[in-house]
């Protein structure tokens, strides 16, 4: 298996209440079957009726991802 790009996003019927989206990263790394990735994602808010919208209430949050996986093999 080769390298992979994943991109998504996403939005709510009021657009401009959530937005949000992601991309991550892999490929192989050596020939033993480890796999490295890294990501990231973000999503942005505002609150569109009711009490959180007389506040004013709006939210940003940006987060990043590392990760591997190796598989295990068994024997007998």
């Amino acid at each position: 298996a080769g390298d992979m790009l994943v991109a998504s996003s996403s939005t709510g019927l009021d657009h401009a209440a959530l937005k949000s989206g992601s991309v991550t990263y892999s490929a192989p790394l050596g020939g033993r079957g480890l796999l490295v990735s890294l990501g990231g994602s973000w999503a942005d808010t505002r609150a569109r009726a009711g009490l959180l919208a007389a506040l004013d209430f709006r939210g940003r949050e940006t987060g990043w991802n590392v990760g591997a996986s190796y598989p295990l093999i068994r024997s007998r």
